[in-house]
């Protein structure tokens, strides 16, 4: 433990406090000022000798503004405040204590209790009783902040919650946020189509396909992994359409074969080309998705808010032909509608956006995003119109719900969406019920 002070009354309780920590066996030291220095040679000062302390360690600062000044000079030499100092201030000045990065923890001393004493004292030199030069006065509370918090727990967790909230809540969404909402709001539009020509397992199959894919770019040294796992998931999105018709080895078998060979193949070069010296976190990370959406790089960001814009885009200037080639292909055929460009078309959307969901929730949870804001809007719905903006608005508001919970709590992003389209699809099938 080490304590900074400043001033004479904060040199009193640091001396206390430095003697309960003897009492218990622990060793402590004191920092204080050099004396003559202006503010910005002494903060030079006071970082200089925060980089001598072993770490991790604890530091009492004798009141929250001498506190907010060693939480300033962590930041400006890069010391994790609390993973490897945990700072505790004094007197619980809300002022300070809420408005430091991170927020102070503090020490509430006992106020009333002080004040109450002063009265009786003040009284009895009045009445000219005899009364004690020096009271000692105990902490009232701790108040817990972040400045302490190890973010393991229930009670920690709750702590980093509120902290989010009070940091964030007047704040937008970041790019990466962003982005897993246009992810979502594709696949959802997608799925919809996917859903109605009985195609809802394609989404595993390409997924599948998609991991493997980028382990041959990865053994390949691609810098790219997507400009090799895209343009080949598409050609097998359109390859296991056209196996539905009039090919030897028909849909599901095909299917089968192909998604499950990708995904011995993939995991089998993982092994042999590793990227990383972690194979098993490189292929949980692919599998289940990034354990953070904020750990998406740039570029993917940027590429999944574009390809996720042109099939919002797509769906809302060629709703109408979407809808003629879904419901009943042979009829569009006679009116003279391209039939199997447009499903080409789709097949290939689809594709692109099973890859670019990949980043978000993993090889194996692709499906939910697809599968489940569907099925729940056609739960409610009657019409193709009607079936898409509820999916579209399902898959957004869920996605929404699961950044911010995987956020406040701490739980991989993906998981965390698809347990929300999960309750969403129950909370519009019990609507549905009801409606009967």
């Amino acid at each position: 433990m080490v304590n900074v002070v400043q001033g004479y009354h904060n040199s009193v309780r640091v001396a206390r406090q430095r003697a309960a920590l003897a009492r218990r066996g622990f060793s402590s030291e004191a920092y204080s000022p050099a004396a003559g220095l202006d503010a910005d040679a002494e903060l030079a000062f006071l970082s200089s000798w925060l980089c001598t302390l072993p770490k991790p360690c604890g530091l009492f600062v004798s009141d929250d503004l001498r506190a907010m000044h060693v939480l300033n000079a962590c930041r400006a030499v890069g010391i994790a405040v609390p993973e490897q100092i945990q700072v505790v201030g004094a007197d619980n000045e809300e002022w300070i204590c809420e408005h430091t990065s991170p927020t102070l923890t503090s020490v509430e001393p006992d106020f009333k209790g002080c004040g109450q004493r002063a009265a009786a004292t003040l009284l009895a030199m009045m009445e000219g009783r005899r009364f004690k030069r020096e009271t000692v006065f105990g902490a009232r509370n701790v108040e817990q902040r972040m400045s302490t918090t190890d973010m393991h727990g229930s009670v920690n967790r709750a702590i980093r919650a509120r902290e989010w909230l009070r940091a964030n809540f007047c704040e937008p969404f970041d790019v990466p946020q962003v982005a897993g909402l246009l992810i979502a709001l594709a696949a959802a539009l997608l799925g919809v189509t996917l859903v109605l020509r009985r195609l809802s397992y394609i989404g595993d199959g390409l997924s599948h396909v998609g991991f493997g894919t980028m382990a041959v770019a990865g053994a390949l040294n691609f810098t790219d992994q997507l400009a090799l796992s895209l343009p080949v998931t598409a050609l097998a999105s359109v390859a296991l359409l056209r196996s539905r018709r009039g090919a030897r080895i028909r849909g599901d078998a095909a299917l089968a074969m192909l998604s499950v060979g990708a995904m011995a193949i993939g995991y089998l070069l993982m092994n042999l080309f590793p990227g990383s010296s972690n194979v098993a976190g490189d292929v949980c990370s692919t599998l289940f998705g990034s354990t953070s959406i904020l750990t998406l790089s740039p570029a993917d960001v940027r590429l999944c808010a574009m390809l996720s814009l042109g099939v919002a885009l797509f769906f809302a200037l060629f709703r109408h032909r979407v809808f003629e080639v879904v419901f009943d292909p042979d009829f569009a055929r006679a009116c003279g509608t391209r039939t199997t460009l447009w499903e080409t078309l789709l097949a290939v959307l689809s594709a692109v956006v099973i890859v670019i969901a990949m980043r978000l929730v993993g090889t194996l949870l692709i499906s939910a995003l697809l599968v489940f804001p569907a099925v729940g809007a056609m739960r409610v719905c009657r019409s193709f119109r009607a079936v898409l903006l509820w999916a579209a608005v399902t898959g957004v508001l869920c996605a929404l719900v699961g950044i911010l919970a995987s956020i406040l709590a701490g739980t991989p992003v993906g998981s965390t969406i698809v347990a929300a389209d999960i309750v969403a699809f129950l909370a519009l099938s019990l609507v549905a019920r009801a409606r009967r």
